[in-house]
């Protein structure tokens, strides 16, 4: 063991130096031995008085608690205590990695208290104040992934029909009776009386008797569909690092393996087909 931390130690103490292409392999070295990072030597190293080594070991530790998040998503959207808005957060910084988190959550906060101010007992209440805030619901689509980013979709006032239905249906009181879910390919609120309000008919509300059958879904459903999504629009992408980003968050896994069960190239293996024709 003792072999093992001076090897770590001869791999932090190359993070002054100021070729970034010499960086590269030594943070992918110390990523591959997280597990093993003391913090008490990493400490040692903080205290040096070193801008660049303080640089460089903020930027490990930051990609190594964004590792964790992603591992870490998957549980968080099965756990039934979990405050939707802080997978809303979670989902936002899937997409946009580089964003500090605690700017999405004064985003958040700040719409909430906004929200809080107000008494919501009815789907009126809702769609008229959703309405004023400037929020436009946009059919689901793995064509947009900020549509499913909260930061991006309360600071643009365009969200997917799915993440604005539900965050409209969690301001109402826990005891309103409101249920968020789907008539046909419309996400819906619906109250007490059966009566449907559809955030992408611009918050319209419906009788009862005009529409089909409404399907409950909840907000864990609903987190899972965005997280879906946006993993299919990393795909879109044709970027291996938002594909490898998302497969994590949808899976839970966090090796090279995830990769295995995509479609080439993300495996690395021809298709028979294409191997034949050279």
């Amino acid at each position: 063991m003792a072999e093992k931390k001076f090897n770590l130690r001869c791999l932090l103490s190359l993070l002054d130096d100021p070729d970034e292409r010499a960086i590269q392999p030594v943070m992918t070295e110390l990523l591959a031995h997280e597990d093993e990072l003391d913090p008490d030597i990493i400490a040692e190293y903080l205290e040096q008085g070193n801008p660049l080594m303080e640089k460089r070991i903020d930027q490990l530790i930051s990609t190594i608690n964004r590792r964790q998040d992603r591992r870490d998503f998957l549980l968080r959207t099965e756990d039934p205590e979990v405050d939707f808005f802080e997978l809303l957060i979670d989902l936002h910084m899937l997409w946009f990695d580089t964003d500090l988190r605690e700017d999405v959550q004064q985003t958040v906060d700040k719409f909430l208290e906004s929200a809080r101010a107000n008494t919501f007992s009815s789907l009126e209440d809702i769609a008229d104040w959703m309405t004023a805030s400037g929020l436009s619901a946009e059919q689901d689509t793995t064509l947009t992934p900020e549509l499913y980013c909260i930061g991006n979709v309360l600071n643009s006032g365009r969200g997917a029909a799915s993440l604005l239905t539900a965050i409209a249906c969690l301001l109402f009181p826990e005891n309103s009776g409101m249920q968020m879910g789907k008539v046909l390919n419309d996400f819906a609120i619906c109250d007490l009386n059966g009566d449907i309000l559809i955030p992408a008919r611009t918050w319209q509300i419906f009788p009862a008797e005009e529409l089909p059958v409404f399907t409950p879904w909840n907000a864990r459903k609903i987190a899972h569909l965005a997280s879906a999504n946006l993993f299919s629009a990393a795909v879109n992408s044709d970027s291996l690092r938002y594909v490898f980003t998302l497969a994590q968050a949808v899976t839970g896994l966090d090796d090279d393996s995830i990769l295995q069960a995509l479609p080439y190239p993300y495996n690395g293996a021809e298709p028979e087909s294409r191997a034949a024709q050279k």
